[in-house]
């Protein structure tokens, strides 16, 4: 079998919470809390939930724009939290993400050339003026822009164009993963199928690897081979796409998929509406996380922590499996 291109294992991310006028720490938020993840390559793994859950943090650790304070991280086979800032520096290479705000990503100061010739000078991939202008042009032509308009600053573009510039930008050190943090998310519906098109066009032509980052599921079944649901800092159940969409195992999974419109009468499923609030990161409930809004909750699910288990790539995070099957 061919190995991951990237494989995470047990990340974990806590920010401190200090108070006092000498700050002092009093509390961790667990934003990310016990993750594993295999992204395969040439493979699309969509990271969905609800805001607030983690997904964002976990991209962000993975990348080492957030330093991690748990887990092991390998990219090809190399230790990425084992790497000199020089290494992982020349390792940005091959990792780039999208950002999910197409009009706070970019610099207003900045013209698309600047923007996108500083990468190329940053990592020599272009050493001339000519050379610098054919790579620019040729970039903007692959994401669907005129390279006329290389000249002009971020102001000047709607957002759709913004995130096409920001696609380019990822694009421009010929990386082959790339975090897509939510990146059609602050966009007009009539937009967000060009931009995902696009994404699922390069993704063909260059054999890239996504994380994509959503919390819009017929996005994440549009482009991506696999799913992993998030709640609260964990991954409470992962597996194909069409698996997780036709077969739902965990509670809060189907909970998700049950707020999807459904344009055919027929294949709508009942609503389920979760009771209370997502608790906070700073306590989280112990044993299961999703035990104080769960419709199948026993009180064992408060003790336990479950663990992801299953066959054939579906696996759900669920002591209480025949239950939830049962109805």
């Amino acid at each position: 079998m061919t190995e991951p291109l990237l494989k995470v294992r047990g990340l974990g991310k806590h920010f401190p919470i200090r108070r006092g006028l000498v700050p002092r720490v009093v509390g961790q938020v667990q934003a990310v809390d016990g993750v594993d993840l295999d992204v395969m390559p040439g493979q699309a793994v969509g990271l969905v939930g609800e805001s607030g859950c983690g997904k964002t943090t976990t991209g962000r650790c993975i990348l080492r724009l957030v330093e991690p304070t748990a887990g092991e991280l390998h990219f090809d086979g190399r230790d990425l939290r084992a790497l000199s800032r020089a290494e992982l520096r020349a390792l940005r290479r091959e990792m780039q993400i999208i950002f999910q705000d197409p009009f706070g990503s970019l610099n207003p100061r900045r013209t698309v050339f600047q923007t996108l010739a500083e990468p190329l000078k940053l990592h020599g991939l272009c050493t001339t003026p000519e050379e610098l202008r054919a790579e620019v042009d040729r970039l903007l032509l692959r994401v669907g822009l005129d390279p006329d308009y290389r000249d002009r600053y971020p102001h000047q573009f709607s957002g759709g164009q913004r995130q096409r510039v920001g696609i380019a930008r990822a694009l421009s050190v010929r990386p082959r993963f790339i975090v897509c943090d939510e990146p059609v998310s602050a966009l007009d519906v009539s937009v967000q199928a060009q931009i995902l098109n696009l994404l699922a066009d390069l993704r063909t032509e260059l054999g890239l690897s996504y994380l994509f980052i959503a919390h819009d599921l017929a996005v994440v079944r549009h482009l991506c081979d696999v799913v992993a649901v998030m709640y609260l800092g964990r991954i409470v159940e992962i597996g194909p796409v069409d698996a997780i969409f036709e077969n739902p195992q965990h509670p809060y999974t189907q909970a998700l998929l049950s707020a999807v419109p459904q344009v055919n009468a027929q294949a709508r499923r009942e609503r389920i509406l979760l009771e209370g609030d997502v608790p906070t990161p700073i306590n989280p409930p112990s044993g299961c996380r999703f035990h104080t809004r769960c419709r199948f909750a026993a009180p064992a699910c408060a003790e336990a922590t479950p663990r992801l288990q299953g066959e054939g790539g579906h696996q759900v995070a669920c002591d209480r499996l025949e239950a939830v099957r049962a109805g």
